[in-house]
């Protein structure tokens, strides 16, 4: 029989207690994002990136003010936002070795090199004459030491952060 007191007791008062209607929520909504619209935000910029050592990205950033609604004004968040993407729009002179080009060029001339001392190895006065192992020999050493130098340049690339398909 208690039990069945208690449990009417909590059904009855629950609805109650819990209870808000949508105004309510509708309001307390409406403060918590004007709360939100009052706190500064940080913009972040491509020159911010470069020297947090992250990649930098050629996209704009653009913030549109939004009038409010009492009073048909525009924040003044809006203004700081425009003027910063506005000096985010001014050139930025950028690092040579972050470019895909500067990577690839330095590969394609190793490569080359690679390429000439492999087809020399592989020519015919160079297979046919026992006599110029001398020769071979120091064309051999000058492979072994150009194959090195383009894995040197490789894992220089690595350790800056280079996407591998640059290195490729």
């Amino acid at each position: 029989m208690h039990r069945l007191i208690v449990m009417l007791i909590v059904t009855v008062l629950t609805p109650s207690v819990f209870a808000q209607s949508l105004a309510d929520v509708a309001k307390k909504e409406k403060e918590r994002r004007a709360e939100l619209a009052k706190a500064p935000s940080q913009t972040i910029t491509d020159v911010e990136l470069r020297r947090a050592g992250g990649p930098a990205t050629s996209s704009t950033v653009s913030t549109e003010a939004e009038p409010d609604s009492e009073n048909g004004t525009s924040d003044d968040a809006s203004s700081e936002a425009s003027a910063s993407a506005e000096s985010a729009a001014v050139p930025v002179e950028q690092d040579p070795t972050e470019t895909r080009e500067y990577w690839q060029d330095r590969l394609r001339t190793v490569d080359q090199r690679i390429a000439s001392l492999e087809g020399e190895l592989q020519s015919p006065e160079m297979t046919a004459d026992p006599r110029g192992a001398a020769r071979r020999q120091r064309l051999e050493s000058q492979l072994t030491a150009a194959r090195s130098q383009r894995q040197g340049i490789v894992d220089e690339g690595r350790r800056a952060g280079v996407p591998p398909g640059w290195l490729r």
